[in-house]
């Protein structure tokens, strides 16, 4: 059995090996071993989208920092609110014929962050608008073009959305002294209050006050609040974010404090919830105690996503200087299991899935070193039956 096993070890490192080879001498981006990979039916590289929008010295403006496909077509976000490179565009890739269109005009935005299905609609939010900061914009696709919703109270920026019971939810970031929560019955936007040990949160000394995250766990609405906080002395001890639980009038401190600058993304089944959080997979049953899920030695995680009961992860490992596995785990409460991977010369950033095909987004904000591969899409069809 020892023996067997160290064969088919020797087998696959011979694979890896000759695949970096052809990889290098043929300057791919993305290589498939589909001898190994028995579970991907086809794979393609569907380009960088931004390629053409964003010089190399705006290098962080083609990254995808979300992707979703609705009613047909891939949907990519791009530009960047650090830099302010905006107006963006919005991108999208017709799945039936192929092929990029940018949207008619451009976003009055500095960066399309993420997509959300709202009411049956398509809509990207407000992340850095290019107008003043008194109200927060989201967009809405209809009639085949973007329609620019500007509602949103002190909505310096907006991080995220979600449907819950009769009213949308946005999560935005605010000015000292506000709360970074919207409520939409349907007719008014009205701030949400935030209580901590049964008193008004007062955010008056904080510089960062953000919701970069809501999600449903367990038939209630919860919230991540990143706060900026500081010491005895006034010195910056960094970003921390504390959950929150939503009552039916307001927002009510549950636990923290996790210690990151990262937006997390989040996904949930029945009884347990998946944080991505600094590159790590975390696990919690009860939301106050947080346990590190290992999905092999090395291995970073960059997005994740739900479907039917089923958590997908993607993840990636450096195997050597030039080139990252970019792997997708399947899994939930009885643990994860790799289901295909693949070689790339950039990290990936995000991907999302339809049916049993993936769209994986190439880079992040960290990797930007091989410029003509930031930014890049990829298109893995799969068997997930396998």
């Amino acid at each position: 059995m020892v023996k067997n096993h160290n064969r088919i070890r020797r087998v696959g490192i011979f694979w890896l090996v000759c695949l970096l080879a052809l990889t290098a001498v043929l300057g791919l981006t993305v290589a498939i071993n589909l001898k190994l990979n028995k579970i991907i039916l086809n794979y393609a590289d569907l380009g960088v989208p931004y390629a053409d929008i964003y010089t190399d010295e705006r290098i962080n403006s083609r990254l995808a920092d979300d992707l979703t496909v609705f009613d047909g077509r891939l949907y990519v976000g791009g530009g960047d609110y650090d830099a302010n490179t905006g107006p963006v565009y919005v991108m999208s890739y017709d799945l039936e014929k192929g092929g990029w269109k940018k949207s008619n005009e451009p976003l009055p935005d500095e960066q399309i962050k993420r997509f959300r299905v709202l009411d049956s609609k398509l809509v990207t939010l407000g992340t850095d608008p290019k107008d003043s900061w008194d109200m927060g914009n989201y967009y809405v696709l209809e009639g085949g073009g973007w329609q620019t919703l500007r509602v949103l109270p002190s909505g310096i920026h907006c991080f995220d959305a979600i449907e819950y019971g009769d009213a949308v939810f946005f999560g935005l970031g605010v000015n000292s002294g506000d709360f970074p929560a919207v409520r939409f019955d349907g007719e008014k936007y009205v701030t949400v209050e935030f209580f901590k040990d049964g008193e008004l949160l007062d955010t008056s000394g904080n510089e960062i006050i953000r919701i970069y995250n809501f999600f449903e766990f367990k038939n209630s609405l919860f919230a991540f609040l990143t706060l900026d906080k500081k010491d005895e002395n006034g010195e910056p001890l960094g970003y921390f974010m504390d959950l929150y639980v939503y009552d039916g009038e307001a927002f009510r401190y549950v636990s923290g404090s996790l210690p990151s600058e990262d937006m997390p993304d989040v996904a949930t089944t029945e009884n347990t919830a998946y944080f991505v959080l600094n590159k790590t997979l975390l696990r919690t049953e009860n939301l106050t105690e947080f346990s590190a899920v290992s999905l092999g030695e090395g291995t970073k995680v960059s997005d994740i996503i739900t479907e039917d009961g089923k958590i997908y992860v993607l993840g990636w490992r450096k195997i050597n200087g030039s080139y990252f596995e970019a792997v997708v785990f399947e899994g939930g409460s009885g643990g994860f299991e790799k289901k295909f991977g693949l070689l790339a010369k950039a990290t990936p950033g995000a991907f999302c899935k339809d049916g049993d095909t993936f769209y994986i987004s190439l880079g992040n904000r960290q990797n930007t070193e091989n410029i003509k591969d930031v930014g890049r899409v990829i298109k893995v069809v799969c068997d997930l039956k396998q």
